[in-house]
C-alpha cells in the first residue's frame, strides 16, 4: 500500500470517527422518542449489506452495530445476547 493509499484510509476513518463522535453528542443532547425500533439487517457477500449500513449509520436517529464493531460482534459473530441487551437498553 502506498503513501496515498494509507492517507486516504486515514482520512476516511477520521471522517467516520468525527461523524459518530458528533453523532453520539447530538443524540445524548437530544429528546428520545418513546418507541423503538430495532432491525437485524443480514447479508450476503455482494448484496449491499455494509453500504446500508453505512447509510443508516449517518442518520442521527439510529445506532448501528457493524459485524466489524467489536461492541457487537465478536470475529463477525454476534456477541452472547446479554451483551446485545445491554446495547439495545442503551441505544
Amino acid at each position: 500500500m502506498n503513501t496515498t493509499e494509507l492517507l486516504s484510509r486515514a482520512s476516511r476513518k477520521l471522517e467516520r470517527h468525527i461523524l459518530l463522535g458528533s453523532k453520539y453528542a447530538a443524540q445524548r443532547m437530544t429528546q428520545k422518542p418513546s418507541q423503538k425500533l430495532t432491525v437485524f439487517v443480514a447479508g450476503v457477500q455482494r448484496s449491499g449489506t455494509n453500504m446500508l449500513m453505512d447509510a443508516l449509520e449517518r442518520s442521527f436517529e439510529t445506532d448501528v452495530y457493524h459485524e466489524r464493531d467489536p461492541r457487537a460482534f465478536d470475529n463477525y459473530l454476534m456477541r452472547h445476547p446479554e451483551v446485545i441487551a445491554r446495547l439495545h437498553a442503551r441505544s
